[in-house]
């Protein structure tokens, strides 16, 4: 049935799943790796699959599946799961999402266009490093990830690029690669097709997101129980903290780049090379609309410091838009940012980090708006889907809002710079892994425990 969900088989069974107790993700979002942020992410995966249980496969069973050599379906597993479809170059003709989790990575469809068209080994790099920017992947612990194929070419050709990156990164993340028949390729995915070429072919014809494959057929009542399992109170209010915190950070560094500035104009004020140093110095907002004739006569210490200055004061209007002409200007601006109630933003934050806001979602946002907190690209997620369409719709915005929440929440992580390793101290890295635990598949299913 075209556009029904490709379901992992690595998931508990549908009647498993039905019994199951649900757990909104937001509650594990940032409790670090792989149960990690998606254990996380995967927005109340049992009740989707118990939601879809009597949907027909998606091919008819009872034969074998034939492996070519034109076609190959590489599957990524970090815990984003993704399935990439290759034609007989081995340049990447779709991707589709395995799991909610891979559905956050691929919420734009730019970031799509991004993979597709592209040799396999480079679509799974970048694939991979939008996983690190979301957390997925944490460069400063050992960790690993898994490909699988039916070709052995192209499992190398990703293991060797892989490699090469995580050695620049300075990540010691191993590459589990597992060669499988065309049968086990489609089993793992948790379908049953006669070729890998009908496998090719359903994948460009299925929705990218999982999202919208496990809506299929769902009506309306049920929809609405998923959004509500999916977009929780609770993973509103998280998104809220976020955007509390960013809007704190960002007063804290206006705050900081104006002191900045008049600590700078205070150094130019009281240098001995002040024009106007025998009367106490001029600040530099003065000499600048006074006596800017007179720079060339500067001498070379003072020059520096009024060109620092220049840069200063340019890269505060291009950050915050304000032009600083004057000290009266500058004054105003500065009285304008400690007016900002910062310390109410710092308590409410704190308030969230204990988990004591108990606010409804209407009032909470009134509150967070009160205190200049913009929170309208949040707060439409309170109200439910009126058809199916609102439903892939939303769900889809909320995905690229949970990316842009993940990239920002760990951007620290992302990018700070580790040493980077050689070929030689990853493959010893590797080895050790193979010592302790026989194999990597060994590790990797020891981590998936």
């Amino acid at each position: 049935v075209k556009n029904a969900p490709i379901e992992s088989v690595a998931e508990p069974s549908v009647r498993e799943k039905t019994d199951a107790k649900t757990e909104n993700w937001f509650t594990k979002i940032f409790a670090g790796k792989r149960g990690k942020i998606i254990g996380a992410v995967s927005v109340g995966i049992a009740a989707m699959i118990a939601l879809i249980a009597t949907l027909p496969p998606l091919f008819k069973p009872n034969e074998p599946i034939v492996a070519t050599k034109k076609n190959d379906a590489l599957v990524v597993e970090i815990n984003p799961e993704a399935v990439f479809s290759l034609d007989e170059n081995g340049v990447v003709l779709d991707v589709v999402a395995n799991n909610a989790d891979a559905d956050v990575i691929l919420s734009l469809p730019s970031r799509v266009e991004e993979l597709e068209g592209e040799p396999i080994e480079r679509s799974v790099e970048i694939f991979v490093d939008y996983a690190a920017q979301l957390g997925f992947l944490d460069f400063a612990t050992p960790d690993a990830l898994r490909i699988s194929a039916v070709q052995q070419t192209h499992l190398e050709r990703v293991e060797d690029s892989l490699k090469e990156y995580f050695c620049e990164r300075g990540a010691r993340i191993a590459v589990v690669c597992e060669k499988l028949t065309a049968n086990s390729l489609c089993e793992r995915l948790g379908v049953e097709t006669q070729s890998m070429q009908a496998l090719t072919e359903t994948l460009k014809g299925v929705p990218a997101l999982y999202a919208g494959r496990v809506a299929n057929g769902l009506q309306m009542e049920d929809l609405e129980k998923l959004y509500r399992e999916n977009v929780s109170e609770l993973s509103i209010k998280e998104l809220y903290k976020t955007e509390l915190k960013k809007k704190v950070e960002k007063i804290e560094k206006n705050v900081a780049a104006l002191q900045a500035l008049e600590e700078k104009s205070s150094e130019i004020k009281g240098h001995e090379d002040n024009p106007l140093a025998i009367l106490g110095g001029m600040d530099y907002w003065t000499l600048t609309v006074q006596l800017e004739e007179n720079r060339g006569d500067y001498t070379q210490a003072f020059s520096k410091l009024m060109t620092e200055m220049d840069g200063m004061n340019a890269a505060y209007e291009k950050e915050y838009g304000v032009v600083l002409d004057s000290w009266l200007s500058f004054e105003t601006e500065l009285a304008r940012v400690r007016a900002m109630p910062l310390q109410g933003l710092i308590d409410l934050l704190a308030q969230f980090a204990m988990g004591n806001v108990s606010t409804n979602l209407e009032s909470l946002a009134q509150m967070l708006e009160e205190l200049g907190v913009d929170v309208s690209s949040v707060s439409k997620f309170s109200s439910l889907p009126k058809n199916k369409e609102e439903y892939l719709a939303k769900s889809e915005e909320f995905s690229r809002s949970l990316f842009d929440t993940l990239a920002w929440e760990n951007r620290t992580g992302y990018e700070t710079v580790l040493p980077q390793l050689n070929e030689s101290e990853y493959d010893a890295y590797i080895k050790e892994i193979e010592t302790q635990y026989g194999s990597l598949s060994a590790y990797w299913e020891k981590l998936q425990k």
